[in-house]
């Protein structure tokens, strides 16, 4: 004779510990509340003024609309507001061709005997609009070659500001360049000022987001002008293309956020904006990141609370109340 056990959604074998009046499972999409299993809005509700870009476990990115949570397997990703100066970079106006055109508001520089950098393919990868670029002949002396992203983006004494990208190698090699990098150089009025940080592409083949972050001079810099570019040493020959995808500059940031979409302007996301409904008197929320780190918030009302857009993480795995 077989037993039936039978396990219903209330019971607490499960995912919130002992004693917890509330809980949220993010990864999961399910939701407590005073021990019993609930629907999303019994717990909490959620508005953001904007679309907003997230991807998944897989590494495939989504736009999410006005006023609905990010949420993927990974779980729900909370930012602040961010704006992204670099006024194009869904490629809008690239044509592939020998050079081809590339995404408006961008811009070629070359030196020496090498070719035109060329634009030789548009598509998509995992939700991110892109353009392949071939680095390609023979220097005479250290020959530049690259794209401008912007011209000149304004900036002011003190600023600091993180510039982000996706970029990867897709064929050839650039293992012999001299650099071969991502950055934002400093200018004063147009004028070349000094270089910054920034991302090395020559052996990049993992399509992720790349990105540093700089703080602007006490004085003499009004402006950075994104580029991604290369320099080729005398007498080398090459031949490359590099993947290029969501290029950023965010001020005021220091650490870069998800992709924020431009299509002739500059564009903002608006902060999201997660609210609880705690159960009545006093809480502990403990919240549990992607990577299962933890932030504890004391010492918290019952009723709403907006939750913080400057936590420990992002991306929210699952969140417990206690009394």
């Amino acid at each position: 004779m077989m037993l039936g056990i039978k396990l219903s959604r209330g019971s607490t074998a499960a995912w919130w510990p002992a004693g917890a009046n509330l809980a949220v499972d993010f990864v999961n999409r399910r939701y407590m509340r005073a021990g019993s299993w609930v629907a999303a809005p019994a717990v909490f509700s959620f508005t953001r003024a904007s679309t907003g870009w997230a991807s998944d476990g897989a590494g495939q990115w989504a736009d999410f609309a006005v006023n609905t949570p990010r949420l993927t397997d990974r779980g729900l990703l909370i930012e602040p507001a961010r704006q992204n100066s670099i006024r194009n970079n869904a490629m809008s106006g690239a044509v592939v061709g020998a050079p081809g055109t590339l995404p408006t508001n961008w811009s070629r520089f070359k030196s020496g005997t090498m070719n035109d950098l060329a634009v030789v393919a548009s598509g998509t990868e995992q939700g991110l609009d892109y353009i392949d670029v071939r680095i390609w002949g023979t220097a005479t002396g250290n020959n530049d070659v690259g794209v401008n992203m912007e011209i000149a983006i304004s900036v002011a004494p003190g600023d600091s500001y993180v510039a982000s990208t996706f970029a990867k190698v897709i064929s050839g090699s650039l293992a012999g360049a001299t650099f071969g990098q991502f950055s934002c150089g400093r200018y004063n009025s147009g004028a070349y000022v000094s270089s910054a940080p920034a991302v090395d592409l020559r052996t990049a083949t993992a399509w992720v987001q790349l990105g540093f972050s700089d703080t602007i001079p006490g004085s003499g810099v009004n402006q950075i002008r994104p580029a991604v570019s290369f320099r080729i040493p005398d007498a080398m020959s090459v031949d490359a293309v590099v993947r290029m995808a969501r290029p950023q500059v965010e001020i005021g940031a220091a650490a870069a956020t998800s992709p924020i979409v431009t299509t002739g302007s500059v564009a903002t996301r608006a902060a999201d904006a997660l609210t609880l409904d705690l159960p009545s008197g006093t809480q502990t929320l403990t919240v549990i990141f992607e990577d299962q780190s933890q932030q504890v918030i004391t010492g918290l009302a019952g009723g709403n609370l907006v939750l913080p857009t400057n936590l420990n993480k992002s991306r929210i795995a699952r969140m417990f109340a206690l009394p």
